[in-house]
């Protein structure tokens, strides 16, 4: 990686810090004092970036614009491949008073996928005691959904957003 300042040379008093999650290589751009400045960080080949601090996917690119300002660190993730959301698995049924397994699972070749999970009710309300973060890997993670016996019946809705991407899985089930 190569950052560079308006005037093509390289920018200085600027710390990247990379690290790698399979396939996908996480960069952070930090200035610790000065002025804000605009750079561009240069890539050695295309790649699908994704602004984390944003939640915007930028599209393929081997150049990436950018303000660096200080004391303010921005974060990338670079990807050969355009990333996809996880997968979610659950059983199509649960009865009141029991819990109910979501598996979320990885769709990268290795390295792991971080995803906000949370749970809508039928009337669209959002069930804040399934409100969390989960890092899936290619085996999955299992999260428990307690159904209690006063909870609505219908049909439950469970949303896994991706934190690079911000793509979203659905799964539903119901509640008996």
């Amino acid at each position: 990686l190569r950052l560079t300042g308006a005037n093509g040379q390289r920018l200085r008093n600027v710390e990247i810090t990379r690290w790698m999650n399979g396939p996908v290589q996480i960069v952070s751009v930090f200035r610790h004092q000065g002025v804000p400045e605009t750079a561009t960080l240069n890539l050695p080949q295309p790649q699908c970036v994704y602004d984390l601090k944003a939640h915007k996917d930028c599209g393929r690119q081997q150049a990436v614009s950018l303000t660096v300002t200080p004391y303010r660190a921005l974060f990338y993730a670079l990807s050969p491949q355009p990333l996809q959301a996880v997968e979610l698995k659950t059983a199509p049924a649960v009865a009141s008073g029991s819990v109910q397994q979501v598996t979320a699972t990885s769709t990268l070749p290795e390295g792991r996928q971080a995803v906000k999970l949370q749970v809508k009710l039928p009337d669209g309300a959002v069930a804040d005691w399934v409100d969390r973060v989960v890092v899936a890997d290619q085996q999955g993670a299992v999260v428990d959904v307690p159904v209690a016996f006063n909870d609505p019946q219908g049909s439950w809705t469970v949303n896994a957003t991706e934190l690079y991407t911000g793509t979203a899985a659905t799964v539903q089930f119901t509640v008996k």
